[in-house]
């Protein structure tokens, strides 16, 4: 990070976080469990968003634009989550 730059409080990205020491046979089980989270995080998420979008398909004025209107949402936050992270250091 650059002299002067500071983290917004609610971008909280791994660099923020202080070094943890673990013994090296500790790595991988550290590294499996982060990752295990991670997707049970994203599971989550989907076991929430899946059942309700297929549920708005079939209303008339979701499918008309709802869908295309929320993957442009999707897409928009994907994109500005992108470059908040290329261009903070």
């Amino acid at each position: 990070m650059g002299a002067g730059r500071e983290r917004a409080p609610w971008r909280a990205t791994a660099p923020i976080h202080p070094p943890v020491a673990l013994p090296a046979g500790q790595l991988p089980f550290a590294l499996a469990s982060f990752n295990v989270g991670v997707e049970a995080g994203q599971v989550a998420v989907l076991a929430i968003v899946l059942p309700l979008v297929s549920w708005l398909a079939g209303c008339p004025w979701f499918a008309r634009g709802g869908l295309q209107a929320t993957s442009a949402a999707i897409s928009a936050a994907g994109l500005w989550w992108f470059v908040a992270r290329i261009t903070s250091g």
